[in-house]
């Protein structure tokens, strides 16, 4: 039986379930790629729109600002997300970060000034980094353990396809004018029809429910003056405290922070200024097109 199976490719062992939590997963992932990369193509027009004439020379550090920030939203939308989607579900979880980017991106359109345009990016970037803690637990638990790094490499691709959707929307989009950066903006509202399917065609995370199960028995038997086993203690924390109650998962915990870091500082750092480079370097050689235009910062 053991050779039988060996055989066979692991993409056929997977269920219907799990291909779909993948797909849910990956598409939110994909247009939180989307979101964060018509920021970078539209920033430098848009800042010329909301900002004050006297102020162009200082678009980069303006532009710098609002990207940082969004980042930086995505770094504590991850650690909000990761709470709650423990306390509420995987599922539900995604469904209103999903909504919420969505929602603060169309928001975004509206912005009367370049405070405005910034808080509302960087409440995009708490959801868009609630949403992907959230799909990745949701595809970590539901898929089997022999598959479960490919399943997650195969979600992180939808980042680099949101990247080339809005490359694409933008091809056409930004030849409609100064407020083009807004239409892009509206457009990213779309991504809300997503959580219709989601919450019909996804299950919950079933390591998730039993987790839950257990961490309301033992609330329960806690509340009712029971002595509680360690793990039972564990359980009724607060689940971020657990990070640093125990050596062993305190010392990975940094680890990954570190690692995390300086890969997102070093990829980010290089890859939010390429759209303004080219554009600079098109303007230069005389090529036309206005959406090279639209990208300088």
């Amino acid at each position: 039986m053991q050779e039988a199976s060996a055989t066979i490719p692991w993409y056929r062992t997977l269920s219907a379930t799990q291909w779909k939590t993948l797909a849910a997963s990956n598409l939110g992932w994909m247009f939180d790629g989307y979101e964060t990369f018509a920021l970078i193509l539209t920033v430098g027009v848009a800042l010329r729109q909301l900002l004050d004439a006297s102020l162009y020379p200082q678009i980069p550090a303006y532009a710098g600002t609002v990207i940082g920030l969004t980042l930086l939203g995505w770094g504590i939308g991850g650690l909000i997300g990761g709470v709650l989607a423990d306390y509420i579900g995987r599922r539900r979880m995604m469904i209103y970060a999903i909504l919420a980017y969505s929602l603060m991106t169309g928001l975004s359109a509206f912005a009367w000034d370049w405070v405005s345009f910034v808080a509302l990016r960087f409440l995009v970037g708490i959801a868009i980094g609630s949403e992907w803690a959230t799909g990745s637990s949701m595809t970590a638990e539901i898929w089997p353990d022999h598959a479960r790094g490919k399943g997650a490499g195969l979600m992180q691709c939808g980042l680099g396809l949101g990247f080339f959707l809005a490359s694409f929307v933008w091809l056409f989009v930004g030849a409609m004018g100064p407020g083009a950066w807004r239409y892009m903006y509206v457009i990213g509202v779309l991504p809300a029809l997503l959580t219709l399917w989601i919450r019909t065609g996804i299950p919950e995370s079933p390591l998730w429910e039993a987790a839950a199960k257990r961490r309301n028995e033992a609330i329960e038997r806690q509340r009712a003056g029971a002595a509680l086993a360690p793990e039972e203690q564990a359980l009724t924390r607060f689940t971020f405290v657990n990070l640093f109650t125990e050596p062993s998962l305190l010392r990975r915990t940094v680890i990954v922070f570190l690692m995390s870091l300086t890969t997102t500082v070093g990829w980010w750092g290089i890859s939010t200024w390429v759209p303004p480079y080219i554009a600079s370097v098109a303007a230069k050689e005389n090529l036309p097109g206005p959406q090279w235009r639209a990208m300088r910062a």
